[in-house]
């Protein structure tokens, strides 16, 4: 079991988790065919660890693998923003509420912020159980309490764009109500005020895959000291620790690298139905690209400036993607697939 360093008292530091299994990416993919094998020992047998990136289309890729370990005659739940799968030998399919999630997730007294914190309900936090085999959500890297070795993948989306669609999409009702103009008026506004704060840096990717202890530093925006320690870290853990690093403007690529890695029963048919899924756009009537495109000059320069360690971030995951594509599929393949605009 991993040891949790607790510091006692009013200015006490949460709960911090030392050095999870990970691991490295060609390890990871020389033992995927584990994953969900009753015939490999529980410590032997690997976790699915696939971290979910805000707006880089994690809800589509959580329920394909939702999907998947069903298929593996398994039990499966989610709760709040994770979900959580069992492979079981011959178990009933059937899936779980969270009043039966106790099956699977071991509740803990709540710790607002601690690196354990995965499903909250009422005052109750819970985290895996040892016999858990896939975990996908909103989850930092490297902080999942399993003492089982984890094979992790992610998908990254550029940042200007997905601060845009993360716009649109948590202010839907607000902007449905809006024309093109006032909702990119709106957005401008916000981002210029929001980089001219002292934290002005944005830290979505940069935290889930880049954070370095304690976990309390990181709030929604942090300093531009935070902002370029996590992103180096994160250009490393994405060429170092993750078997798949897709690309949401590439989407289908990333799927073509899960096909690979996963040992997947009845694998053309579930297939086939997982391209089904895949769209999954904001439901706003002003499209992503219509309001990027109508910022001006002003807006723009703030909106970059907010994300400019999102965009290093970015950078490697996309020098990663590449690699990676044309390794276990092709360079060929890979070139003949072009980005997807905003």
């Amino acid at each position: 079991m991993h040891r949790i360093i607790k510091k006692r008292g009013r200015n006490a530091t949460l709960p911090q988790l030392i050095k999870p299994h990970v691991l490295g990416s060609n390890d990871a993919w020389k033992n995927a065919k584990k994953i969900c094998d009753g015939g490999v020992p529980r410590a032997a047998r690997p976790i699915l660890v696939f971290v979910h990136v805000f707006k880089s289309a994690g809800t589509t890729t959580r329920e394909t693998l939702k999907q998947w370990s069903q298929r593996r005659a398994s039990p499966t739940t989610t709760c709040r923003f994770v979900s959580a799968g069992r492979c079981g030998g011959g178990m009933a399919r059937r899936r779980l509420t969270f009043a039966t999630f106790a099956q699977l997730l071991r509740p803990r007294r709540r710790r607002l912020g601690s690196a354990n914190a995965l499903c909250t309900s009422g005052a109750r936090v819970a985290v895996p159980r040892p016999d858990v085999d896939v975990v996908a959500g909103h989850l930092w890297f490297g902080t999942l309490p399993a003492s089982r070795p984890a094979i992790y993948v992610t998908c990254l989306r550029d940042p200007v764009v997905l601060r845009i669609s993360a716009a649109l999409y948590l202010r839907i009702r607000r902007y449905d109500k809006l024309s093109l103009a006032e909702v990119a008026a709106d957005v401008a506004a916000d981002y210029v005020k929001k980089a001219n704060k002292e934290k002005p840096f944005y830290a979505n990717s940069i935290k889930r895959l880049g954070a370095a202890e304690p976990m309390s530093r990181y709030g929604s925006y942090v300093s531009g000291a935070v902002a370029s320690e996590s992103a180096r870290r994160a250009a490393r853990v994405l060429d170092e620790s993750f078997a798949v690093v897709g690309l949401t403007e590439k989407y289908g690529l990333f799927i073509e690298m899960l096909k690979k890695l996963l040992p997947t029963p009845d694998a053309k048919t579930f297939w086939r139905d997982e391209a089904g899924r895949r769209e999954n756009g904001n439901k706003c009537k002003h499209s992503t690209c219509a309001v990027l495109n109508a910022l001006g000059a002003d807006a723009r320069r703030a909106l970059n400036r907010t994300v400019a360690y999102e965009r290093k971030v970015y950078a490697a995951a996309v020098a990663v993607h590449d690699r990676r594509c044309a390794e276990r599929l092709g360079k060929e393949v890979c070139d003949a697939v072009p980005a997807r605009s905003c």
